[in-house]
C-alpha cells in the first residue's frame, strides 16, 4: 500500500466491533491509529515478500491474537505504542503507514474485516 493510506471504515451495526487486519510483505515498520479514537498501534517488524501478519482485535482471550505466519508473535507490537482498537458504529477514520526500503520495497498489501454488531435485548 501507499506510504500513507487514508481510510473511511463504516460499521454499519450499533455497538463496537473488533477488526481482523492481515498484512502481506514486504512491509516494514507498519502503524495503524485509529482518528476517530485517538488509539493506535505499531508493528516493529520486518515482512518479508509473502510473510503475513494477522491480527485480531477481539478483547476475548480465546480469539485475540498476533500471528507471523501462524506463528504467535504478540512480541512484534511496540509495547510503546500499542492499543489494539475497536471500531465504533457508523463512521470510523483510520491512518495506515509502512516504511518502505531497500529490505521492504512497494508492493505489500492489507485486508480489514469486521462484523457489523448489533446489541441484543
Amino acid at each position: 500500500f501507499a506510504d500513507a493510506d487514508h481510510l473511511t471504515l463504516t460499521s454499519t451495526g450499533d455497538v463496537k466491533t473488533w477488526p481482523t487486519w492481515t498484512f502481506t510483505g514486504p512491509l516494514e515498520n507498519i502503524e495503524i491509529a485509529s482518528i476517530t479514537t485517538g488509539q493506535m498501534f505499531r508493528i516493529d517488524e520486518i515482512l518479508v515478500a509473502g510473510s503475513t501478519i494477522h491480527i485480531n482485535t477481539d478483547p476475548d482471550p480465546a480469539n485475540r491474537a498476533v500471528l507471523l505466519d501462524d506463528d504467535d508473535r504478540w512480541d512484534i507490537l511496540d509495547p510503546t505504542a500499542t492499543e489494539l482498537f475497536a471500531l465504533n458504529p457508523g463512521t470510523n477514520r483510520i491512518t495506515m503507514r509502512a516504511v518502505y526500503s531497500p529490505t521492504a520495497p512497494a508492493g505489500g498489501t492489507y485486508t480489514i474485516t469486521w462484523p457489523n454488531l448489533w446489541e441484543t435485548c
